[in-house]
């Protein structure tokens, strides 16, 4: 079975909190440095992959009740490590809907206050990993 279409139902757990309902945007970065292997005079580049690389961006529509974005967001702005989890689905993990769970903390937040007058209070968190991530199937 192969997932087609638009993702429109994906999970984040952010330090125990699902904000699944108020993300508008979910985007994990997985990939590798690189190392350059052309130090020596050869007469082209080519590289050597390195330490691999990876994070999250998400997008939230704000919400300032008691258990949603703003309160879970506020405490955790400053450097706090936090677990996060994600998937594709919110339905339940499996081997083809993994729960990706990894220690992280916020490495950038826009909008979380002020933005366009009339518009929706939308803040944009990139998290960075502060260790390992795991992939969950149960």
């Amino acid at each position: 079975m192969s997932k087609k279409g638009v993702n429109k139902n994906a999970y984040i757990n952010v330090a125990g909190v699902d904000l699944s309902n108020h993300c508008t945007d979910l985007q994990p970065v997985y990939g590798n440095n690189t190392l350059p292997m052309h130090t020596h005079g050869n007469n082209q580049e080519y590289f050597s992959p390195g330490l691999r690389t990876r994070g999250l961006t998400a997008k939230f529509l704000n919400d300032f009740a008691s258990g949603s974005v703003f309160a879970t967001i506020n405490p955790l702005k400053n450097g706090a490590y936090h677990v996060v989890q994600y998937r594709d689905d919110a339905g339940s993990a499996s081997a083809l809907n993994p729960t990706y769970s990894g220690l992280y903390f916020i490495s950038n937040l826009t909008g979380f206050v002020g933005g366009a007058i009339g518009s929706n209070a939308e803040i944009s968190v990139t998290w960075s990993p502060a260790g390992d991530e795991a992939e969950l199937t149960t």
